[in-house]
């Protein structure tokens, strides 16, 4: 199912499966990635429990061993919308047998996205249903559309300085960092920097980033204040049309890591009957 929304010279849709924004467009002009099989077919799944890759795909929980497949299973997940309104809407999703296979949990989740003529905001909600602490990761993968990638490029109020990771081509963090290259506050994009996958800032200083275009200087800018990662990414592919900005709660595996789950560097953990809600707004500029 999908549902459309609209406000002025913005309209958007939300899928039902993943409670995933497929479209924001204003004045007509997509301004989200609208998916391409030929690319990339997402648009802004949900990251939940995890982000990125798990070793050997395979985690532990309480020691005991599960399998997950990439960026975790909630965007394959049916929705149900809760509210409707003619720019925002609410869906919602709980666990079932299928999740407590991969992830021995009780859940609900709850995504609420909202646009406007300026921009647009996704928030996330997790409630622990269970009777003990649950922990989890949690992240957005908004892409984008750029046209050639790099004619743009990544700005931040200063130089960040954050640490910064590339994620190879199995999903898992390693400390290597583009030849010394660092995070600036104009951090010029190009395809060989996703040669393996994306890469990743860890605890950036700056709250907001922005997607810029060199020649023009319009985009769009991101509010990231409530994550500790961000990871940015396109295929590697000749001429690829959109760039994912990807705010995180929880960093990618690492390849020396335990493979315990709480172990997890960022995680969250939720006592039982407790929400935690985090989101990300996106400004036209």
């Amino acid at each position: 199912m999908v549902y459309k929304l609209s406000t002025g010279n913005a309209c958007a849709e939300v899928a039902s499966r993943g409670g995933e924004l497929k479209s924001y467009k204003v004045n007509g002009k997509d301004v989200l990635w609208y998916g391409d099989e030929n690319f990339w077919a997402g648009s802004s799944p949900l990251l939940f429990p995890f982000c990125s890759g798990l070793k050997d795909g395979s985690v532990r929980f309480e020691g005991k061993p599960y399998s997950m497949g990439k960026h975790g299973f909630i965007r394959f997940m049916e929705f149900t919308p809760d509210v409707i309104e003619a720019d925002r809407i609410e869906l919602s999703v709980q666990y079932n047998d299928e999740t407590l296979a991969q992830y021995p949990y009780k859940f609900k989740v709850t995504v609420i996205h909202k646009i406007s003529e300026e921009g647009f905001s996704s928030h996330f909600e997790v409630t622990n249903l269970d009777n003990r602490p649950m922990p989890y990761c949690i992240g957005g993968h908004p892409g984008f559309c750029t046209g050639n990638v790099e004619d743009w490029r990544l700005e931040m109020p200063e130089d960040d300085g954050a640490t910064l990771y590339r994620v190879n081509e199995n999903g898992l963090a390693t400390p290597d960092c583009f030849d010394e290259r660092k995070m600036t506050a104009k951090f010029d994009l190009h395809y060989s920097d996703f040669e393996k996958d994306a890469f990743v800032l860890v605890e950036p200083k700056s709250k907001f980033v922005r997607l810029v275009n060199k020649q023009s200087g319009k985009g769009v800018e991101m509010d990231i204040s409530d994550f500790n990662v961000f990871a940015v990414w396109t295929i590697y592919k000749e001429n690829s049309p959109y760039v994912c900005l990807e705010p995180w709660n929880g960093m990618p595996a690492y390849e020396d890591e335990t493979g315990n789950f709480e172990d997890k560097p960022y995680a969250v953990i939720l006592e039982p009957g407790q929400s935690k809600r985090v989101g990300y707004t996106v400004k036209n500029i």
